[in-house]
């Protein structure tokens, strides 16, 4: 699924019009469209800030965190939380590096990688 996509079934199902869910973040309404519609470009796409306002109003009651996880990720960026983990556990990280042994990264990959093929 991609972003646009999952933000037009979110949208429908709170039965906000593309004005109205633009007006609540604060945003022009042809942006939403350009989202929904896959037209943005890689690299280009909404803030952490505005897919945190989406998720808030899209999202079921106080459930906006995992939305806004989830949204991030199909908008191909780190989410917030997964970089202050990262960053306040950076010396796990790194001794992995100097161990030799596999990074963080190259596990996830691996695993990424082995559902990919089957």
């Amino acid at each position: 699924m991609t972003l646009g996509k999952r933000i037009f079934y979110l949208r429908k199902i709170k039965k906000f019009t593309q004005f109205e869910l633009a007006r609540k973040v604060g945003i022009d309404f042809t942006y939403i469209s350009k989202i929904e519609n896959d037209k943005i470009v890689k690299g280009k796409g909404p803030s952490s800030e505005v897919l945190k306002k989406i998720a808030t109003i899209l999202s079921d009651s106080n459930s906006y965190e995992q939305l806004y996880e989830e949204l991030m990720l199909l908008a191909e960026k780190v989410p917030d939380t997964y970089q202050k983990v990262i960053l306040e556990n950076k010396d796990v990280f790194l001794r992995s590096y100097k161990k030799g042994g596999k990074s963080l990264f190259a596990i996830i990959k691996t695993e990424v990688d082995k559902r990919n093929s089957t």
